[in-house]
């Protein structure tokens, strides 16, 4: 992933974006069946044709909630697994939900686009309203509570599902990788969206880094051609 790291105690971070062909971030959540396929081709399938878009990503800690153990447990699972280590946050699905809820409501980002529990649908909005985050973590309060669990939530920032925030959460995860990140998805550069969630969101847990992408096709087509013109200039001497 191409992007720039800054420390979390700022939660400002001058980034420059760079080109991106997918965001990191989106993939991780896709890979580890955060969120449903069907949400995942519905909202985030972009077309080539549209404008660039920019990715900002919040990663974020659990502290002092985490449990730490072996993958493998016997020598002859270990070599097959090696000395992975899970770590498992003891912070309640429940609880989760009620912190999360918090933060993105005071911020007044209340549009929920969906909510997918372990992979599966929870909430969808199919009707467009404007105010439904309380509704849709009220569902998902009432469903099974499981230690090991994987939250998904989109919030509309523009009304048009254009600009939207990604939240996804792995309750277990491998060790040293991060169980809570953020998505800005923008047309514009989200760096202030960014700063303002990245504040609330060290108020409940840590942030440990902020990054910003951009999806620039423009830029690549842009390189190819100046080095086929290099190319070309080369053979003619």
């Amino acid at each position: 992933m191409n992007g720039c790291a800054c420390p979390a105690s700022s939660c400002a971070c001058s980034c420059a974006t760079t080109s991106v062909a997918c965001s990191g971030a989106m993939n991780a959540a896709l890979m580890a069946s955060v969120i449903s396929s069907s949400h995942a081709n519905d909202y985030y399938d972009y077309d080539d044709d549209e404008e660039d878009k920019f990715y900002g990503t919040i990663k974020v800690n659990l502290t002092g909630t985490t449990e730490k153990y072996e993958k493998a447990e016997g020598w002859l699972k270990k070599i097959f697994v090696g000395d992975k280590e899970w770590e498992e946050e003891v912070m309640t699905q429940t609880d989760y939900l009620k912190k999360i809820y918090d933060v993105f409501s005071e911020l007044g980002y209340k549009n929920v686009l969906f909510l997918d529990l372990n992979g599966e649908s929870v909430y969808e909005d199919k009707e467009n309203k404007d105010d439904d985050f309380d509704k849709a973590i009220q569902m998902a309060l009432e469903k099974k509570k499981d230690e090991d669990y994987k939250i998904g939530i989109s919030l509309d920032t523009t009304g048009d599902e254009k600009g939207n925030i990604l939240i996804t959460m792995s309750s277990k995860h491998d060790s040293g990788e991060f169980p809570l990140t953020i998505e800005v998805i923008s047309d514009e550069d989200p760096k202030e969206m960014l700063e303002k969630i990245g504040n609330k969101i060290d108020e409940h847990f840590k942030v440990e880094a902020i990054e910003i992408e951009k999806d620039d096709e423009d830029t690549d087509e842009s390189e190819e051609e100046t080095t086929e013109e290099d190319t070309e200039e080369d053979e003619e001497k």
